[in-house]
């Protein structure tokens, strides 16, 4: 299993949630470390190391390197 890294932006956006939301994401995100393949997550144009997945009504970027994951950024998704 990976190691979790997380973005100061991300803990910042994370603490202006509601406890179901941030449990929601932990639950995938820690999924998602388990196995990179159980949520589907696409190439960021221009930036190859980084990728994006959909969680619930947010977008989550990151990369994963030398046995990390770094959480780099959230966002509410824009529909």
């Amino acid at each position: 299993m990976l190691k979790l890294n997380i973005t100061k932006h991300v803990k910042v956006f994370l603490n202006n949630l509601d406890p179901k939301q941030i449990m929601q994401i932990a639950r995938k995100i820690f999924f998602l470390m388990h196995d990179l393949h159980l949520i589907e997550s696409k190439d960021i144009k221009g930036v190859p190391i980084y990728e994006k997945a959909f969680i619930e009504d947010y977008v989550i970027i990151y990369k994963v390197e030398d046995g990390i994951f770094k959480f780099v950024y959230i966002e509410k998704r824009m529909y």
